[in-house]
């Protein structure tokens, strides 16, 4: 079309195009010797501001419930008024997601741009994960630590490792998984970030079932759950109980505790933003119950 044959872009998606290779790299090289550093700094700054902007906006409508760093919220920001609905949101994060994953691997290394780095790749990691993106996900958490490594900042790298690990588990890769958890979970309790600690051993207990050592993976189970009162988090609760009693000890063949750990992770699930949750364990309850003969 048009704008094929006359500026050399090809249709790349759905309404995108993007340039030939030769004419980025002209344009790059035209950037570098008629624009200062300070010029180009502002611009890749604002540039990573949008895609910050926009990411938590669209993930924040899309999943409301996924776990992120705190203080990372956009609160002058109504994620309904950004997108409309979640359509919208996912139509965004799926057209521009080579653009934000590229200025997250080219920004990782930049010290001024730490901050917005991690933030990007926490903002996208329940994104990545439920749409099945695993090499992005990856390079994404790994700029996301990178960054956070070299400043220092037990939060974020808690938060990256911790993606990172979720990553290897996704992808079955259990022992990677159980090394990153076990070194997400330094940061997070230096920094005093319980709710994290508590997800990490929950992964972890897992990675641990996964790998052949049930008892384990109860102890972390059981670490994990104790967080979680403690703080108040019905529904991390109840999604453990629901691991241990309707995975690990049904697995075991103890139904009687596999029957008691389901009971109480209904207990813990009333909300009704966690019907789906509540309709597994109710599955898994009943598959325990007939396995028990009533």
């Amino acid at each position: 079309d048009w704008s094929s044959d006359v500026c050399s872009s090809d249709l790349h998606s759905r309404e995108r195009y993007q340039f030939h290779d030769l004419v980025r790299l002209f344009a790059d090289k035209r950037c570098a010797a008629a624009d200062s550093a300070g010029n180009r700094l502002e611009a890749t700054t604002r540039l990573l501001r949008h895609y910050l902007f926009r990411a938590d906006a669209a993930t924040r409508l899309l999943y409301p419930r996924a776990m992120r760093l705190p203080g990372t919220s956009l609160e002058e920001t109504d994620a309904a008024l950004v997108f409309g609905d979640d359509t919208a949101a996912l139509a965004w994060l799926e057209d521009e997601r080579p653009n934000y994953v590229a200025a997250a691997r080219l920004t990782g290394n930049g010290r001024e741009f730490s901050a917005m780095t991690w933030g990007l790749a926490d903002a996208l990691q329940a994104f990545f994960q439920f749409r099945r993106y695993p090499q992005d996900f990856s390079a994404v958490a790994t700029a996301g630590l990178t960054a956070a490594v070299r400043e220092h900042d037990d939060l974020a790298v808690a938060a990256m490792r911790k993606s990172l690990a979720d990553g290897y588990l996704f992808r079955g890769c259990y022992p990677e998984a159980a090394e990153e958890y076990a070194r997400a979970l330094v940061p997070s309790r230096r920094s005093g970030w319980r709710a994290c600690e508590a997800s990490v051993l929950g992964g972890l207990a897992l990675t641990e079932e996964e790998l052949g050592s049930p008892e384990q993976a109860i102890e972390l189970y059981e670490e994990a759950l104790t967080l979680q009162r403690d703080l108040g988090d019905d529904t991390g609760a109840a999604l453990t109980l629901s691991r241990l009693g309707g995975g690990l000890f049904w697995k075991l063949g103890r139904l009687d505790e596999a029957s008691e750990c389901l009971r109480r992770a209904l207990d813990n699930c009333r909300s009704p933003e966690v019907r789906l949750t509540r309709a597994h364990i109710l599955t898994n309850l009943g598959n325990v119950v007939h396995e028990m003969g009533r």
